[in-house]
């Protein structure tokens, strides 16, 4: 039923530098999830990071999430949540991504470890983020990192504050959004 999503989201990859993010919405429920993960686990050949902005409170609280999806070997969680609560390390030699005030510069970051990877960010709707927030690291990972992002959320749970500032930024950085439908065929039998 959802075929026509995974030919556009397979150009939309192939593409060497996107324009724009890509947003997957539709009712809670409806398969969203379930979709996006079937799509990763038939693409081996391609790097995803695949991250929940569920109770995020700021951009910094996704850092951990990136490193810990991108390379999970590398980093103890335990260690590695006391070294972000901290703002600075020297272990794992990451300090230089992080300023003097201890803030994470996320563009030196990006070309190293980010590189040729599609950024799947799942519970839109669910971040306590501001839209202007989430939006703007949505943005500088597409147009200045030169990034895939694929975004999944229920848009119509957004609050009436939140949904007025998202859909006025929305345009500026997602350029294709697809309902997805229910496929209770295919998730039934899961």
């Amino acid at each position: 039923m959802n075929k026509h999503i995974e030919k556009y989201l397979d150009q939309y990859l192939n593409h060497p530098n996107p324009d724009y993010a890509v947003m997957l919405t539709g009712e809670w429920g409806c398969g969203k999830t379930f979709f996006i993960k079937n799509y990763i686990k038939a693409r081996k050949k391609k790097k995803f990071c695949y991250i929940s902005l569920n109770g995020i409170k700021q951009c910094n609280d996704i850092i951990p999430q990136i490193l810990l999806a991108l390379t999970p070997e590398k980093f103890n969680s335990k260690i590695f949540k006391g070294i972000m609560s901290v703002g600075r390390t020297v272990a794992y030699g990451i300090t230089k991504f992080f300023n003097v005030d201890g803030v994470f510069n996320i563009t030196d970051f990006s070309t190293c470890i980010f590189m040729n990877t599609t950024f799947i960010f799942d519970d839109f709707e669910r971040t306590l983020l501001k839209p202007k927030e989430i939006l703007g690291l949505f943005s500088d990972l597409v147009e200045q990192q030169n990034l895939h992002v694929i975004i999944i959320g229920d848009e119509t749970k957004l609050s009436k504050d939140a949904s007025n500032e998202y859909l006025s930024r929305k345009e500026k950085i997602i350029g294709k959004t697809f309902y997805i439908q229910n496929q209770n065929e295919e998730v039934l039998p899961a």
